[in-house]
C-alpha cells in the first residue's frame, strides 16, 4: 500500500471498522463465557476486564489485521461448547462446530486442530450418556464444513499455502495460489502440522517464561491469572495423586479440562513457530512485550 493508492483507503477503513465491531462483540462473548462458567454477572464483568487487560485485542481492533476477528470466532466456539457442557444440549455442540468452521475461514491453520480436538472431547463427554447421545455428538461435527463453506468456496481451484510464520495462511482466499497440479488444500494444511524444525520444548519455555529477547516479557509474566492457574493445577494434581476429593464438581471438571484442551490446541496449531517465537520482536505493542522498556528513539522504531 502506498500513499498514492487512495482507492484502497475506503476498503481499509471498512476493515478497521469491522474489527472494532468484532472487538466489541468479543467483549460480550467473554462476559457470557465467564458468567456461564461462574454463574454471576459480577464474575462476567471481571472476566471481561481480565480478558481485555491482559491481551492486545484493543490494539488489534484498530488496524486492518484479522486478529480481532479470529479472537471473536474462536470465543464463540468456546462459548457454544461451554453451553453444551453446562446444559447438555447437542444443538450447542453443533453451533460450536459451526463456529470452528468460521474460525477455519479466518485462520485455516487453526481450524483442523480445533475441529479434531473438539470432536474427540465431545465424543468423550457424550460416551457416558449412551449411544444415542454419542451419535448426536458425531452428527454435530457436520457443523465444521458448514461453517467453513466461505473458505472452501474462496479457495476452490486455487488453494493457498499456509506460511510458516504466525498468522499467515489461506484466510479468505488471500493466500498464494499454487500452480495447477500441485498439492491440494488438505495436504497443504496437513504440512502445517509437521514437527517443528527447532527445539519445541525450549521454544515453549522461552515463549511462556523466559524469552531470548532481552527486556521482553513472556506470556506467564504478562497474564495476571497465570499464577492462579498454576496454583489451581497444583492443588488439583495433588488431590488426585493422594486420591482425595478436589471439591470440584463434575461439571466444573469438564469445563476446566475443555479450556485446558482449547489452550493446548492453539499451541499445537502453531507449534512450528514456537522455537523462534521467544526471539521474535513481534508486532508491537504485542502482549508478549507490553513491559519491554524501549527507547522511543530506538532503531527498531517500536513502541513499549
Amino acid at each position: 500500500m502506498h500513499p498514492y493508492d487512495v482507492g484502497v483507503y475506503p476498503e481499509v477503513a471498512a476493515i478497521v471498522f469491522t474489527n472494532s465491531i468484532a472487538f466489541a462483540l468479543l467483549a460480550v462473548v467473554a462476559f457470557l463465557i465467564f458468567r456461564e462458567v461462574l454463574g454471576s454477572d459480577r464474575w462476567g464483568v471481571f472476566g471481561l476486564a481480565a480478558t481485555v487487560c491482559c491481551s492486545s485485542y484493543l490494539f488489534w481492533s484498530g488496524n486492518a489485521k484479522d486478529h480481532a476477528l479470529v479472537a471473536l470466532l474462536f470465543a464463540v466456539a468456546l462459548y457454544c461448547f461451554t453451553l453444551y457442557l453446562s446444559r447438555e444440549n447437542p444443538l450447542y455442540l453443533f453451533a460450536s462446530f459451526v463456529a470452528v468452521g468460521w474460525t477455519a475461514f479466518a485462520r485455516p491453520e487453526l481450524g483442523p486442530a480445533l475441529a479434531a480436538g473438539f470432536f474427540l472431547f465431545g465424543i468423550a463427554v457424550a460416551a457416558g450418556k449412551g449411544r444415542r447421545e454419542t451419535g448426536k455428538a458425531i452428527l454435530a461435527a457436520a457443523g465444521v464444513p458448514l461453517g467453513a463453506l466461505p473458505l472452501l468456496v474462496n479457495n476452490w481451484g486455487s488453494p493457498a499455502t499456509p506460511s510458516s510464520s504466525l498468522g499467515c495462511g489461506l484466510r479468505r482466499g488471500r493466500g498464494k495460489a499454487l500452480p495447477s497440479g500441485s498439492e491440494s488444500l488438505l495436504s497443504t494444511v496437513a504440512g502445517h502440522y509437521t514437527p517443528p524444525p527447532g527445539d519445541l520444548l525450549t521454544g515453549l519455555y522461552g515463549a511462556f517464561f523466559d524469552p531470548v529477547r532481552a527486556g521482553a516479557a513472556a506470556f506467564f509474566q504478562v497474564s495476571p491469572l497465570s499464577f492462579f492457574a498454576l496454583l489451581l493445577a497444583g492443588a488439583a494434581g495433588y488431590a488426585l495423586l493422594r486420591r482425595r476429593p478436589t471439591g470440584i464438581t463434575s461439571r466444573d471438571a469438564r469445563l476446566l479440562a475443555f479450556f485446558a484442551l482449547a489452550a493446548a490446541l492453539v499451541v499445537l496449531a502453531y507449534a512450528r513457530s514456537l522455537p523462534g517465537m521467544s526471539a521474535s520482536p513481534g508486532i508491537v505493542p504485542d502482549m508478549r512485550y507490553l513491559s519491554r522498556p524501549i527507547s522511543p528513539c530506538s532503531s527498531s522504531g517500536s513502541m513499549p
